[in-house]
């Protein structure tokens, strides 16, 4: 028997279950239809059966309730059971286990706690990093229907987003997401197939690795680097490390050359120090600086190289290529310390007048780190030779005094001296360094830091927002590692911001002198008006007067063009009292952006407080 008539009843009959059965009555297609089942109902008694159920469905009355629901059921029963005897099940294929790649995951979390890690997947847009951290910290990847959300994180083109995916989201789900990495996975990719690569070598280790070598050998230039990279520690992929790293492309033999530095074998240190000495020196640098084996031989070589500087002088060719190479020895002893480094740096900075003709530079500055990274009295006294002869290293040499010398001492050896030397000889060198100095109390005294923060004001769905920040130290690190004598020396020194870092209850001149300061700069847009109001804060100044000295700071046309207000400014602002409402809507429409969303919370908050 044809089942194409049938088929064709049962495609409108499931129509009708989706519209409605009231719209059976009068329809034009199943009247189409039923003159075809009347003919055939003459041989069958099946088909007659079925065209008075059409018959039924079509020329009902209007009938109120479940009658042509009813019929409806009554047709599409008969019908299915025609179907049922009429069709037949052959399989395409010998049956065996159905392809499954099992994951321990549940399905026990809301949607609505889902949705928003899945719109901040796959969208763009600022906030969307913080929304997935948080959700991943409360568990919420664990849910199986996040899983393909998570692989195609690999892809989103925020990379800090992508490297977290790669990082932590993916790497928690353990050796089962390794089937669902390697199944999507395009050796010809790029950054997205990397990744995959990182995940893959991180949750299955040496039962991936021919598969991760296979990538290194066939892959696209950004597959293969990372695939030979993850070959690193592998001691049966030492000699196909080995061969990349004499192949034709940098990329390639760089990244060969940071795996090797990996490996403990003596042919993998030979193939190292005979880059470094070769053509490939450069590559072989930053490799050799995460290896310990070779140390000895390129300090050595270093000590060697250096004492070669007296030959070479007045020679810009010969100067070049030693300069050059020099820097290469710093890259790959950098984060390293020995003896023989120490005497390195400690010679430099004995000839520091040397190298400084020649304009190395970079070589005095590299040798003023090491020793100063040593915290030894004898690196404090060869760095104070240097800075006599150049204030450059002032700052070197004043950080390792304050990490090394009492705070009293720190005070009487720069402070004291540098007043008397401005008293008699107050030439240019001496104002120089003074502004080495103070600059260096500031970098010591005052965090720059660029945090991201719950911007309460903005939508739930954007709620942070990151913001650049001045902050003091505590004035508990400021009273224990600085001289109180300070405070009056910045205040000598017309400083603001180092008296806003010193100051300390009890100190009427400087909370006037911070007023005075703040009515004169009252810009937040450059981070110094909320330094202003923090030293007011730690000289113990009333709220009364610090609220009304932010609030003539906010009033002061000055502020027309501040974008964003700072964090510390927003928090005193909504500490307000209602009282000041007034003014904070009459300043209002003076803010735009971001500072005008924030002073709008401000109002609403305010006003919500004044009616409770």
């Amino acid at each position: 028997m044809s089942t194409a008539l049938l088929q064709e009843l049962n495609q409108e009959l499931r129509r009708l279950y989706i519209a409605g059965s009231d719209l059976a009555a009068g329809d034009f297609r199943l009247k189409r239809l039923l003159p075809q089942f009347q003919q055939l109902g003459e041989r069958s008694p099946v088909f007659k059966r079925l065209g008075e159920g059409i018959s039924s469905l079509v020329e009902q009355a209007e009938e109120q309730g479940t009658a042509s629901a009813v019929k409806l059921q009554d047709l599409a029963l008969l019908l299915g059971s025609i179907l049922y005897t009429q069709g037949s099940t052959v399989p395409l294929a010998e049956p065996g286990k159905l392809a499954s790649r099992p994951i321990l995951l549940k399905t026990n979390l809301s949607y609505r706690k889902l949705a928003e890690v899945q719109q901040a997947l796959s969208t763009t847009g600022s906030g969307r990093y913080e929304i997935v951290k948080d959700a991943y910290e409360q568990g919420v990847f664990q849910d199986l229907r996040l899983l393909p959300a998570a692989i195609a994180a690999l892809r989103d083109p925020y990379s800090e987003l992508a490297e977290f995916a790669r990082d932590a989201i993916l790497p928690a789900y353990g050796k089962p997401i390794t089937a669902f990495l390697l199944e999507g996975f395009d050796p010809s990719g790029g950054k997205s197939e990397s990744r995959k690569l990182h995940v893959i070598e991180r949750v299955s280790g040496a039962e991936q690795m021919d598969f991760i070598c296979q990538a290194a050998e066939n892959g696209s230039d950004e597959v293969r680097t990372t695939a030979i990279r993850l070959l690193a520690g592998y001691a049966g992929y030492e000699a196909a490390l080995l061969n990349f790293s004499m192949e034709k492309k940098k990329p390639i033999r760089e990244a060969a050359f940071r795996a090797l530095a990996a490996s403990e074998t003596v042919q993998a240190a030979d193939r190292l120090y005979e880059a470094f000495s070769g053509k490939d020196i450069e590559l072989a640098a930053s490799a050799l600086s995460e290896s310990e084996r070779l140390d000895a031989r390129i300090v050595r070589d270093f000590a060697a190289d250096l004492e070669k500087t007296p030959e070479v002088k007045g020679d810009k060719k010969r100067e070049e290529s030693l300069r050059t190479r020099l820097n290469h020895y710093q890259l790959a002893v950098v984060g390293k310390y020995s003896e023989g480094l120490t005497e390195i740096y400690s010679s430099i900075l004995q000839q520091h007048s040397l190298y400084t003709s020649l304009g190395w530079i970079e070589l005095v500055d590299w040798a003023a780190n090491y020793i100063g990274s040593l915290n030894t009295l004898e690196g404090l006294t060869l760095i104070q030779q240097v800075e006599e002869k150049n204030h450059r290293y002032l700052p070197h040499a004043f950080q390792l005094a304050f990490r090394l010398w009492s705070p009293a001492v720190l005070y009487e050896q720069y402070a004291e001296p540098l007043a008397n030397q401005l008293d008699a000889t107050p030439d240019k060198g001496t104002k120089q360094r003074e502004q080495k100095l103070l600059q260096v109390i500031e970098d010591l005294v005052i965090q720059r830091s660029y945090q991201t923060y719950d911007a309460v004001w903005r939508p739930s769905s954007s709620r942070y927002y990151a913001i650049s920040s001045l902050e003091p130290v505590s004035p508990e690190e400021i009273a224990d590692c600085w001289d109180t004598r300070w405070l009056r020396w910045s205040l000598e020194k017309n400083k603001p911001e180092l008296v806003s870092a010193f100051a300390r209850p009890g100190e009427s001149l400087i909370q006037k002198y911070l007023l005075r300061k703040l009515n004169n700069n009252p810009e937040f847009r450059n981070k110094y008006a909320s330094l202003l109001l923090m030293g007011l804060e730690r000289v113990g100044a009333e709220l009364d007067v610090r609220q009304e000295a932010l609030m003539a700071a906010l009033e002061d046309k000055r502020n027309n063009n501040c974008y964003v207000l700072d964090i510390y400014v927003f928090d005193l602002l909504c500490g307000l009292p209602s009282s000041f409402l007034p003014r904070l809507e009459a300043v209002l429409p003076t803010y735009r952006y971001e500072a005008g969303e924030q002073l709008s919370y401000v109002i609403r908050t305010l006003s919500q407080r004044g009616e409770q």
